[in-house]
């Protein structure tokens, strides 16, 4: 099964992380001072550029109300650095929708819907919640052709959805959801709080 961001299909963009790396990657040293962090950012080689992005992808997983636009302005401006968006990059090059079809006309595969932007779900307000999930379902019906019965939580630990988010999706007749909780499921393991083991 393939969880899809749309929002990512239509416009080839880079995670706000992925954003991060390129420009922390190809900056030599740098001392951060960043909105809602406490303590400035400092990097000066491979090991502390590891280690701020660790800081930075923590707190924003962990923390209602940082604004990763911002956020990554911010980074971006005082690593002087140009804004970068989408890569042509293999590495960074996502799928087309050209492709997404012909992937949900194979047998063995499955598109889910992942929302339009990936954002942290838990954190937004019903509304926003409800047009991250119909919006991306929408997108994926009309270039697979199909309903879409499946979805996975952006991020996925347990303080990342909530019942709200479960009901929108049940609303959706979205019949389960993955979480990236490591665990093993049972037949009594609850559709929407699937465990999922990683593979790296």
């Amino acid at each position: 099964t393939f969880y899809l961001t749309t929002n990512w299909i239509d416009k080839n963009l880079m995670a706000w992380v992925d954003q991060l790396e390129l420009c922390i990657e190809n900056t030599k040293s740098a001392s951060l001072r960043l909105t809602g962090f406490n303590n400035n950012l400092e990097f000066s080689d491979n090991n502390t550029k590891i280690a701020v992005l660790n800081k930075i992808r923590h707190l924003v997983k962990a923390s209602k109300g940082i604004d990763t636009t911002q956020l990554v302005r911010e980074v971006f401006e005082q690593c002087s650095f140009q804004p970068v968006k989408y890569s042509n990059d293999p590495l960074d090059l996502k799928l087309s929708w050209s492709q997404v079809a012909e992937m949900t006309k194979h047998p063995l595969c499955t598109i889910g819907a992942h929302t339009h932007n990936h954002p942290i779900m838990s954190f937004l307000d019903k509304e926003e919640c409800a047009n991250e999930i119909t919006y991306s379902l929408k997108m994926l019906e009309e270039h697979c052709s199909k309903k879409i019965l499946h979805f996975a939580y952006p991020d996925g630990q347990a303080h990342h959805y909530n019942n709200q988010v479960i009901e929108l999706l049940k609303a959706n007749e979205i019949l389960c959801c993955p979480t990236a909780i490591s665990g093993y499921n049972n037949h009594y393991t609850d559709l929407f709080s699937l465990y999922r083991t990683m593979v790296i």
